[in-house]
């Protein structure tokens, strides 16, 4: 073997170990078992309608009913909006901004409404608040119920998403520790709903060592980055990855933990990563979930719309005509934003949606 040759052999001996040292261990990432599916073809077209040449401030939403929205517009005043879908006109400003008495310093920009009410939970503050949106309308301002207090064991945390169940309530947290410690991701901390005691901690990732520091946080945080559901009567979550297609389960009332990753193996590139679940809604039967399957600063894309029953069954996989990145749903109505500028809403009927679904399983 000539001098050459060895050098070639060692420098791709070289490479090779680097990126082993550098790839995540699956089994230390994840602390449960996710099954790998095909990744299913496309069963249709869908065209979301769209409703009328209104611009609005942001693709942040939740729908309240047909015809109202709470978007998260954060300002030096408040942090959201109680917005009319058909007018485009803003009700009223909700939770205002400062250290008074129902004021807040960092609510969770994803919120969830319940029964007529708005639940949010400020992580700076590590307070939950309960708004009474048909009030709110009334007097034109956030109208806290009597319903608000400390969660229990909380103290200044970052809380990114709140998910409101028949008598819990979840908050999507983060642990983050110093560079030198390992490095904290997300995890679901469950609470009373009525008093704001604390229930448990579910923690469905593992801590992972920080060997090469900003590539394994930068990493970890790719892989992490989670989009949550809820299905209110029987306490499950849904948590569908951001740079990863891969979607996971956790059953509040017993713990368990289980995901499905679609079409490869573990995989994430810091310099071209890929962009998979950006949005998801749901209601008691399905799981409606915005897929992009992009690469960073890919252009003139389609968005996928995959709708996952709570067993963890495809149901359907439909090709839309543009580029969706947010949807939310009321009980008759799927409503998204395009990625186009300027941001205006679009519908689909749930019925539409249904008639072209797989029987459950």
């Amino acid at each position: 073997m000539s001098e050459n040759s060895v050098r070639l052999l060692f420098f791709v001996a070289g490479l090779i170990m680097i990126q082993a040292c550098r790839d995540i261990d699956e089994k230390v990432l994840f602390n449960y078992p996710v099954d790998v599916v095909e990744m299913p073809a496309i069963m249709g077209n869908l065209v979301p309608e769209q409703m009328s040449d209104i611009e609005f401030p942001s693709t942040v939403f939740t729908m309240v009913g047909d015809t109202l929205m709470i978007q998260y517009t954060p300002s030096i005043e408040y942090f959201f909006s109680l917005i009319n879908v058909n007018t485009g006109e803003t009700i009223s400003p909700l939770c205002f901004r400062g250290r008074g008495p129902g004021e807040m310093l960092s609510p969770a920009p994803d919120i969830d409404i319940y029964d007529g009410f708005a639940h949010v939970i400020d992580g700076e503050k590590a307070t939950y608040y309960k708004i009474d949106i048909e009030k709110s309308l009334e007097i034109k301002t956030t109208s806290i119920v009597d319903t608000k207090f400390q969660l229990e064991g909380k103290n200044n945390f970052i809380c990114y998403a709140v998910m409101a169940l028949d008598d819990k309530l979840v908050c999507l947290d983060t642990q983050i520790k110093t560079p030198n410690e390992l490095y904290g991701p997300s995890f679901f901390s469950v609470f009373d709903l009525k008093d704001g005691r604390h229930i448990a901690d579910y923690h469905p990732f593992g801590q992972i060592p920080l060997k090469d520091e900003h590539y394994m946080k930068v990493r970890v945080q790719q892989i992490l980055s989670l989009r949550c559901a809820s299905n209110k009567s029987s306490g499950k979550i849904c948590f569908a990855h951001y740079l990863t297609p891969q979607i996971g389960f956790l059953d509040c009332e017993t713990g368990n933990v289980r995901g499905i990753r679609f079409g490869r193996k573990l995989k994430t590139s810091i310099r071209k990563p890929v962009t998979n679940f950006c949005s998801i809604c749901s209601d008691e039967d399905n799981i409606y979930a915005l897929f992009l399957g992009i690469k960073k600063g890919e252009e003139n894309y389609e968005s996928k719309l995959m709708v996952i029953d709570w067993e963890g069954n495809v149901r359907g996989f439909f090709k839309l005509d543009g580029p969706y990145t947010s949807i939310s749903k009321s009980d008759s109505t799927l409503y998204l934003f395009r990625s186009d500028k300027p941001l205006k809403l679009f519908r689909m009927p749930l019925a539409d949606v249904s008639a072209t679904l797989s029987p459950c399983s």
